[in-house]
């Protein structure tokens, strides 16, 4: 019923069968709070979070008494981005429903580079032309590919065109593809919220393959690996 969630609960049985219609009340736990990109990443300041717990819709989020970009609320499941002004460290998220509240407290760190996938094992990886990059549809050597990511924490106005609507990462990023590690320049999406993209070059020294090994490296941390493909 609009932004709220609701349950039915059975009381019974056979003819002495009663059923009741309640609030779903909010709940969830910290480790149930991911980086949506990929569970097993850090999450960081400026990157986005899933929620899963019940009694979700309709949700406010707060991240230290800061409020979160809601992208979506569902039952049982939130996506938000997590403030650029919070500190690394314990935070203390909140979530507020239309029936209710719950807090936890979650750990940030400072980035935690994650890979976005599009599907089960195609990642968010577009050639030079724009089009997704999938074995039937491998980038060249020396062409540019652009990584969609999330976790990279904190963003500073571009250096070159500090009026541009990207603005970069301040921690530097670099891809490694098939073991060679690459440098490349990421920024923060400016049309999809949480998002951010890391433009790399294929090395025309690479060895070509349909799935080779790529990840990102960030500060001391490591993405999850993906599949590239590469002519």
């Amino acid at each position: 019923s609009g932004s709220a969630s609701w349950e039915i609960a059975r009381q019974g049985v056979g003819d002495d069968t009663q059923w009741t219609l309640a609030p779903l009340p909010v709940s969830f736990s910290p480790g149930t709070v991911v980086n949506t990109a990929d569970p097993g990443s850090p999450i960081a300041p400026g990157g986005l979070i899933s929620i899963y717990g019940r009694g979700l819709s309709g949700a406010a989020v707060q991240v230290n008494g800061q409020n979160a970009t809601v992208l979506a609320a569902t039952p049982f499941q939130v996506n938000a981005q997590v403030p650029f002004e919070t500190a690394t460290g314990s935070a203390l998220l909140s979530v507020v429903t239309p029936n209710g509240a719950a807090q936890q407290t979650i750990s940030v760190s400072d980035v935690g580079p994650a890979i976005f996938s599009i599907s089960p094992g195609q990642a968010a990886i577009a050639n030079e032309d724009n089009s997704t990059n999938t074995s039937a549809n491998p980038a060249n050597r020396g062409s540019s590919m652009v990584i969609y990511a999330a976790g990279l924490g904190a963003v500073t106005p571009s250096p070159v065109t500090p009026t541009d609507s990207l603005s970069v990462v301040s921690t530097p990023v670099s891809v490694v593809m098939n073991g060679v590690e690459v440098p490349a320049t990421a920024s923060l999406s400016s049309t999809t919220t949480g998002v951010y993209q890391v433009n790399v070059q294929v090395p025309e020294s690479l060895p070509p393959g349909l799935e080779l090994p790529l990840y990102l490296k960030q500060g001391g941390v490591t993405s999850n690996t993906v599949s590239v493909a590469i002519q």
